[in-house]
Formats: structure tokens, sequence, C-alpha cells
């Protein structure tokens, strides 16, 4: 039994009783979990008439039997009488039935609360979340055991190093290969949906290729650095310039599409308008244009590629230094930092006050000044570690901003991203509430009862009066009685 301890708590003693198991609803229902919607209706009755407490009085097991009566069949003690149990019986529902066959008491919590959501899209987005959390936990071990195999404090091979990076591929790998193709839009027409299944299937097919290329690239470089394959390290790159290929066909064609469809003059206000006129309001590129979405989307691929040449031709033939080898990386971070620059004196300038022009400029710095900083040093330990072996800096220093990239993941996925997502749900939430309780405050009549349906009474009455009701149920079973409450 329990009995109070010093401070007020309770204290677990021997004759404490065990806490029972949970029941589910058909349990205390009292029913098979194939029962109809006739059987659902006599075991309610049967059950309700047991425990209520106008019969049972103050008995509190009566009363705990008839909360979990209430609960799984959505009653309200406080205001219902066994002769008008308002609202609908979770498993004679069918809809919520199936929920709750499905995804349990919880899942017909979320249908209550959030019942402009399906219950699977909000359970898919937390396997999802727990998903990508799960990944990012494990991808977050990869740069960990990298640096401990380098700095000589585990005797592993590359291979076993490697593992966390092959967990996270295969579970991608697996995804992408269970991935279903989507449905066809009712609107679209035959022709249409064709050439958009089509478009669905290369795509897949795309994604499959894709995720096996950086496989098979992350399987051989683990082998190669165990010497478990002696082929050169032009050949262990082929996957990579697979990919790297697929991005240039990728961006050639994102472009063509952008240069073929023009550019807005003025932007459209509404859908209609542009569907209207789509052509109306559109021009050409001008080659200043052209040459700026080229640069957008081809010089980090660029840059990418000729860095990737570079450190093969180091590895293979050892023909230039380390530092020479990073130079196509020192060039990007000084064009990327100047890019951010001229952004920010693009946008500085459209700003309306002298004081949020302070503000912007304030911030700017800061984050120019942080990124500056971290991108300069993570890029001179490196060239550092690499060009001379004499253990200094430690791998775990160098690659602290790696570390510091994967923890923020693993952050954002686990934490700031479900919280956005639950306040977001909850904002939808209180919008239909409020816009519920305009509706009243404007005059509109109020539902004064609630409908029962005949089959859910419970009638102490004669024989007659319930002949008189299951006639009444033969004839229309969908009938129903209004009750105030």
């Amino acid at each position: 039994m329990s009995q109070p301890g010093p401070s007020g708590a309770s204290v677990w003693t021997e004759d404490t009783p065990a806490p029972q198991p949970q029941q589910s609803y058909y349990e205390i229902i009292g029913i098979e979990r194939d029962a109809d919607a006739d059987q659902i209706r006599r075991a309610y009755r049967k059950q309700a008439l047991k425990c209520h407490p106008d019969k049972r009085g103050d008995d509190p097991v009566a009363a705990e039997q008839f909360q979990r009566l209430s609960k799984a069949t959505e009653l309200n003690p406080s205001t219902n009488t066994p002769f008008s149990p308002p609202g609908t019986t979770t498993i004679a529902d069918e809809k919520k039935r199936q929920v709750y066959d499905k995804y349990g008491a919880n899942g017909v919590e979320m249908m209550d609360k959030m019942p402009f959501l399906d219950v699977s899209v909000i359970l898919a987005m937390k396997n999802f979340f727990f998903a990508i959390t799960f990944v990012s936990a494990i991808l977050l071990l990869f740069p960990v055991f990298v640096s401990m195999k380098i700095d000589g404090k585990i005797g592993w091979t590359w291979p076993i190093v490697f593992i966390p990076s092959f967990i996270v591929l295969g579970i991608v790998l697996i995804g992408a290969l269970l991935a279903p193709v989507s449905g066809d839009s009712e609107d679209e027409d035959r022709s249409d949906k064709k050439a958009s299944l089509l478009s669905r299937v290369l795509r897949k097919l795309y994604n499959i290729a894709y995720v096996a290329c950086l496989t098979v690239f992350d399987v051989l470089i683990s082998l190669r650095l165990e010497s478990i394959i002696s082929v050169n390290w032009g050949t262990v790159f082929v996957p990579w310039y697979l990919m790297e290929i697929s991005h240039f066909a990728s961006g050639v064609y994102s472009v063509f599409m952008r240069i073929r469809e023009g550019v807005y003059e003025a932007v459209p206000e509404n859908l209609d308008e542009e569907e209207q006129n789509p052509d109306a309001a559109k021009r050409a590129y001008t080659m200043r244009e052209i040459l700026v979405i080229l640069y957008l989307e081809f010089h980090f691929l660029v840059f990418r590629v000729v860095q990737a040449v570079m450190f093969v031709s180091k590895l293979d033939s050892d023909s230039m230094s380390w530092q020479v080898t990073f130079t196509p990386l020192y060039i990007l971070i000084i064009v990327n930092l100047i890019a951010m620059l001229i952004s920010f004196v693009a946008l500085s300038t459209r700003l309306p006050s002298p004081a949020e022009k302070r503000s912007a400029c304030i911030i700017f710095m800061v984050v120019f000044v942080i990124l500056a900083t971290i991108v300069s040093v993570f890029t001179y330990l490196l060239v550092r570690k690499i060009s001379v072996n004499d253990g200094y800096p430690p791998a775990s220093v160098v690659l602290i901003p790696v570390f510091f990239i994967f923890a923020l993941l693993l952050c954002c996925c686990g934490c700031f991203l479900p919280c956005v997502l639950g306040a977001g749900l909850a904002s939808m939430e209180d919008m239909e509430n409020e816009g519920a309780g305009g509706q009243q405050a404007a005059g509109q009549p109020q539902q004064q009862g609630s409908l029962v349906p005949l089959g859910r009474r419970i009638n102490y009455g004669t024989s007659g009066g319930k002949a008189d009701g299951k006639k009444r149920m033969a004839e229309d079973p969908s009938s129903s009685t209004l009750t105030n409450n």
C-alpha cells in the first residue's frame, strides 16, 4: 500500500497492488474487435447501466469504471446521463474506429484536437522527424570517428570508421527504392497523365542512380584508404564525376527553361491574371542577366570539379604542394564573401530609413566576420594538417566547424523543426477557434442540444417502450432525437 513519507510524498510498500495493464476500448466496452454496430450498442447499454453514478452512487470502483467507459465512448460524466449520451462513440464511429485500430488512443486524441489534418499525416511527420533525427545522430559519429582515426586514438580500419556513413547512405538508398510514384491529378487528361507518370518514373530512377553513385564512392574511398584495393584515385573518383555530370545536365536544362520562359516585367497580382495572359508581361533576358544566371547556376560546380581534379592529381602524382592544391577553395571562399557584400549593398539601398540601414549593416558585419573567420581558420588548419605531418593541429580541432554543422543539424531536426511545426498547428487551431467565436459573437444561433442516435439511448422503460424503440430503429436506423444538455 501507499503510505505518506517524511516529506508528505507517498512511499511504495510491499502491500501496494501492482498497476493494472491498460485496457483497450474494446475490453472496456466488453466487445470483440470485429463487433458490429448492434453488438456495440447492446454492450454499451449493459456497461453503462452497471456503473453509472446515478445507479451506483459514490462507489469509487464504479466511478472509475464509468470514467473509462466515458473515455471509450466520448461521454462527459459531469453532464450526461445514461438516457442521453451525446457525441459519437469512438468504437461505433467507423472512421474513428479505423484510426483507433491503427494508431490507438493517441491517434483518436490527435484526430479530435486537429480535425483539419489527417492522423496519418501527423504521425507521418512525427516518424519523419524521428528518422531524420536518428540519421543526424548517426551522421554526427562519422567526423568523430575520422578525427580519432587520424589522431591515432583508435586502431580501427577505415571501413569500420566509415560505418556511420554506410548506414546513412543505406537508409537513403532504401528510401529511394521504396519511394512510391505519386498519383495523378484528377484534372489531368490522359496524355498529361502519361507524361507526368513518365517524368516521375525518370525522377525516381535518377534519385536511385544518384544515391547509388554516392554509396559506391563512399565505399571505394574507405577501401582505398585501407589499401584493400590498389586502383588510382582517379578511378575512385569516377562515381563523383558521374554525379557532377548529372548536376551539369540538370543545370543546363534549368537554365534553358528559364531563359526560354523569359522574365516578368511586372509580377502578376494573382494566379488568374497569370493564367489569362501568361506571356503578356514577360520579356527576354538581357545578356547581362543571362551571365548572372549562368554564374549562379554553375560557379560552385566549376570550382568543385577543378578542386576534385587537382586533389586527385596531388594524390596520384604529388606534382604540386598542398597549398597550391587548395587554390580553388581559396578562390571560392573569396568569391562568395564578395558576393555576400554585393548582395548586402543592393539590399541596403532598398531600406527606407537610416536606422534600418544601420541595423542591417551591423547584423551583416557580424555575420560576415563570423563566417569569414570560421572558413579561413578551417581552411588554414586543414592545409596545415595535411601539408606538415607533425601531428599539429589535432584532427579534432580541425574538424570543429564540421562538428558544429552536424550538431546544428541534429538540433534542428530533433528540436527546432518539431517545435515550429507544433507552433504552426497550434496557431491554426487558435485561428479556427477564433473564427468560431466570431460567428457566435455575430449573433449566429448556437446549438442548444445534441443529436442522440436512438440506438445510443439507454431505456429503463417498459417492454412496450423498448419494443417501440426497436420498431422505430428497424424502420429508420439513422433516426435520432434532440436532447438538451
